[in-house]
């Protein structure tokens, strides 16, 4: 190899190597329903440390309950919850409480409005 080629060479090197350092990592936030049916929301797919906006709920239902949060097996964070991206791949799964009252205990008129 003469000397021009082995320029060549590391340069090619560094180059394939300055990439990698600079490549960003992805992580992927998943959803599951847990004891809900209907539709969950998207994953998301974003760069480690970025921050996201966990789902409200508008395609989740449980007879009798309401979304409270969602649950990495170990944390629970609320609905519209900044989350850090973590650098392992994660499904959060909706954590569902029973509600308190129900629209039948009321004794007035009730109007209902969604977002």
């Amino acid at each position: 190899m003469n000397y021009k080629h082995f320029k060549l060479l590391l340069l090619s090197v560094f180059a394939i190597l300055s990439g990698m350092a600079h490549a960003s990592q992805m992580g992927t936030v998943t959803f599951a329903a847990g004891e809900a049916t209907g539709t969950v929301p998207a994953a998301v797919e974003e760069e480690v440390g970025a921050e996201i906006t966990l789902p409200t709920n508008y395609t989740l239902y449980v007879e009798g309950k309401t979304l409270t949060g969602w649950s990495d097996g170990t944390n629970q964070y609320a609905p519209g919850e900044e989350y850090t991206v973590p650098a392992e791949n994660v499904t959060l799964t909706a954590v569902f409480t029973k509600n308190e009252v129900n629209l039948s205990d009321r004794t007035e008129p009730v109007t209902v409005k969604f977002d």
